[in-house]
């Protein structure tokens, strides 16, 4: 590196810079010098030795740039972060490949591409130098594998593969020293599993031919966990060896000389291990004893078991009472109790602590089942404040207290789809006509006006005997007994619906209330005795139709049409399941349409020209339907779905429907649904023309 005149230099009292990018040149020793030399990046030395046996003779330091190994030089210390080659390891320097460096005794830095002397302890790698040749393969290697040369070392995480010394190094590791590279490995990243056999080499499948190494006395190893208990099954193909886990031994005779002996295959396998056991490895290789120390298996349970083949706890308490996970399968609902990691193999859902144990509310009990939980929600707070006060949970509502909200956990903020408090809840108030059903309304302190399906302040319903209060009377039960009373059909119609009608102001009430039966009465008809028909269409009928109209319980026709009846159309309406016409229509009718689920021998039903409100029910029950009727009433919300289930009618035909939106505001519940709807009808009618008998100021 410095020649003669290098010499010159140092009697000059000078210095030389050696850098990586000039030969050696002579600098004063002065600032100037130092920074003429640093900005080449170079190094300034006081000597000419050229070589590092040269330089550790004279007891300076050969050093290394770490992030250029190519530039060395001699001093009497090393710059801060190069390598430091001393006395004794120089010979080591000159090896630029892993496989002579560490046949040599020397040590490999794989991130300098250096050989290093393991015994000089100044001498510095950045990572793990490698010792010995076997380590230079990197991965594994087929021929020194299976020829022993080299011993590769398997654990559960692949990232931990790596080669061993000696096998016994491997085994006390905990990994397995596998016979091949196939069998392994790459067995494993191509989907495979490794039988371990008995007679010859162990082989890769696939999964499905698993059951074919039970049969052929191999055992199936599904997992990388299941390695290490490689070598105490095949010192177990002996009839006449044991396995000595103590010592990582295979011995002949009957017991080990020390520490504990196994003698069957099932033992081979520790309680971790059988955790990892699935359905490539039969859980029936696990020992009996596990079930004394509650080990546990990640096969799911079969559907006529209530446990798997091994040994758990049957109910997520006791599971999670010894410290277990109860995991549960999201597909098949089936549990088996297990440990953390093998539940998250599974992709099972993990119980872990007694709450865990109970879902927060009762909802998904069925309803012929007994819920054994309490119906508890995390956030148990029906008050804003209360709510807040919570440090875990968040009050989700309208902008005004007294509009129905909910108090959620803050993990669930995101579902908000209202205006989300945290600190301050809303302000005081409460806004009734943003309400759109009956529930939130009367929950929120409202009236609910069944009339005209609206929200209001208290007392500002514009019928006030139609009014709802009480969250409970939203969708009262039908008791017949309690509205017919013991009435027979001539009360009823002389006693109750004459006088609700006001039937004193008919155009034609001949003959009504005369006499002991109501057959011969103007527009009544009978058969058997009781009232089939009722037929008073366009006879100035007002008032409201009285609920113990539904007491004519073979009642078959009802036209009220034409008339000038007002009210809501009574819910007890639709329990008169022998019903075939219903009209109804060109009335003051107000409120919403009664339940169609009982009107299965409904055939026609005309309910347009009203003022009815609210949606249209399902209609999916309605299996007789041949013509229906909404026009000119103020309905909305989406047409029910369930229609399209019920057509043709039983009788094959396919219906009439009148619906006309110029007053009605429905709408198709998904795409596509009136044309698909419209091919399954006789004729669909949506459009109209302006509203005239109803309107929104009404």
């Amino acid at each position: 590196m410095c020649m003669t005149p290098c010499t010159q230099c140092f009697a000059g009292s000078n210095l030389v810079c050696v850098s990586p990018t000039n030969d050696p040149y002579c600098v004063a020793d002065s600032t100037a010098g130092a920074a003429r030399c640093s900005s080449h990046g170079g190094v300034l030395v006081d000597n000419c030795d050229e070589n590092c046996e040269t330089c550790t003779t004279n007891e300076r330091a050969w050093c290394i740039r770490a992030d250029d190994p190519d530039f060395q030089y001699c001093a009497q210390s090393c710059e801060d972060g190069d390598i430091v080659v001393n006395a004794g390891s120089c010979a080591f320097i000159d090896h630029d490949e892993c496989g002579t460096c560490t046949n040599d005794g020397g040590e490999w830095c794989v991130s300098t591409g250096l050989c290093m002397d393991s015994e000089a302890t100044e001498t510095t790698c950045p990572e793990d130098p490698v010792t010995f040749p076997c380590e230079c393969l990197g991965g594994c290697v087929e021929g020194p594998v299976e020829d022993k040369s080299c011993v590769w070392c398997v654990f559960a995480d692949d990232n931990l593969n790596h080669y061993t010394e000696t096998e016994v190094d491997c085994l006390t590791e905990g990994g397995y020293a596998a016979k091949s590279c196939g069998c392994g490995l790459e067995c494993q990243s191509a989907g495979g599993i490794c039988c371990v056999s008995c007679e010859g080499e162990d082989i890769c499948v696939s999964p499905g031919d698993s059951d074919r190494c039970i049969l052929d006395d191999m055992v199936p190893i599904g997992s990388l966990g299941l390695y290490s208990a490689i070598p105490c099954l095949e010192c177990l193909c002996a009839d006449d060896e044991v396995y000595c886990p103590d010592a990582l031994m295979c011995v002949e005779g009957d017991f080990c000389d020390a520490g504990s002996t196994v003698a069957q295959k099932k033992d081979c396998f520790t309680c971790e291990q059988c955790v990892l056991l699935n359905e490539y490895t039969p859980a029936r290789f696990c020992a009996e004893s596990f079930s004394n120390i509650g080990c546990v298996t990640n096969q799911w349970p079969s559907d006529s078991e209530a446990c798997n083949e091994v040994f758990c706890e049957v109910t997520c308490e006791t599971c999670v009472d010894e410290n277990h996970v109860w995991c549960t399968d999201p597909d098949r609902g089936s549990s088996l109790c297990t440990t953390a990691d093998a539940c998250s193999s599974l992709g099972g859902i993990a119980s872990s602590i007694l709450d865990d144990c109970h879902p927060s509310c009762c909802e998904e009990c069925a309803d012929d089942e007994t819920c054994e939980c309490e119906c508890v929600p995390i956030c148990p707070y029906d008050q804003c404040d209360e709510c807040i006060a919570d440090p875990l949970c968040s009050w989700c509502g309208a902008e005004v207290t007294g509009v129905p909200g909910v108090c959620i956990p803050d993990t669930l903020a995101e579902t908000c789809n209202e205006t989300l408090y945290t600190e301050i809840c809303p302000a005081t108030g409460v806004i009734c006509d943003i309400q759109e059903d009956c529930p939130a309304c009367t929950e929120g302190g409202c009236d609910w006006c069944v009339a005209d399906c609206l929200c209001s302040e208290e007392g500002a319903c514009s019928i006030p005997g139609t009014v709802v209060t009480d969250p409970a009377e939203c969708d009262p039960e039908i008791d017949l007994d309690a509205v017919c009373g013991g009435l027979t059909e001539l009360e009823m119609l002389r006693d109750v619906f004459y006088p609700s009608l006001n039937g004193d102001q008919w155009s034609d009430n001949s003959l009504w209330g005369v006499g002991e039966t109501p057959c011969a009465w103007h527009g009544v008809s009978c058969s058997g005795g009781h009232v089939i028909t009722i037929e008073l269409s366009d006879n100035n009928l007002s008032g409201a139709i009285p609920p113990q109209i539904a007491c004519l319980e073979y009642l078959k026709t009802l036209d009220l049409s034409h008339n000038s009846i007002g009210g809501i159309i009574p819910p007890e309406l639709t329990a008169m399941t022998n019903l075939k016409y219903l009209f109804l229509n060109d009335n003051q009718l107000r409120g919403p349409l009664p339940s169609f689920d009982l009107w299965t021998a409904l055939q026609y039903a005309y309910f347009e020209e009203n003022c009815l409100c609210g949606p249209i029910p399902d209609m999916g029950a309605m299996v007789a339907l041949r013509e229906i009727h909404f026009s000119s009433n103020r309905l909305s919300g989406p047409f029910p779905e369930d229609v399209l289930t019920l057509l043709p009618n039983n009788a094959g035909q396919n219906p009439l429907f009148e619906i006309r939106n110029a007053c009605n505001h429905v709408t198709a519940p998904s795409s596509g649904f009136w044309d698909e709807l419209s091919t399954k009808l006789l004729e669909l009618v949506l459009e109209g023309d302006e509203c005239t008998y109803c309107s929104a100021e009404i």
